[in-house]
């Protein structure tokens, strides 16, 4: 992420809004990623589930063939930026 923040703030700088809010943007979606996990993981330790590191692995897992499968079936007019920008949630 340090990247992302370094690239997002270079591009700020040479006043390059439109691929700087982009850099925003994963920078933004990287945080409520890892905000939903530390939800789910809280949520399972209040609930004394044992289990509930697997499960958000289980869960992420999920999530990225779901999303190799959207990927292959469909074609968008930004090639990789869906795919970026879910891999960084």
């Amino acid at each position: 992420m340090t990247g992302n923040v370094s690239s997002l703030s270079d591009h700020l700088a040479k006043a390059n809004l439109h691929v700087g809010l982009f850099f925003l943007l994963i920078v933004l979606l990287f945080i409520a990623g890892s905000s939903v996990s530390t939800l789910i993981i809280n949520s399972g330790r209040r609930r004394q589930i044992r289990g509930i590191y697997a499960i958000n692995i289980l869960l992420e897992g999920v999530a990225l063939f779901a999303l190799g499968v959207i990927e292959s079936w469909f074609s968008f007019s930004e090639s990789g930026v869906l795919l970026v920008l879910s891999l960084s949630f």
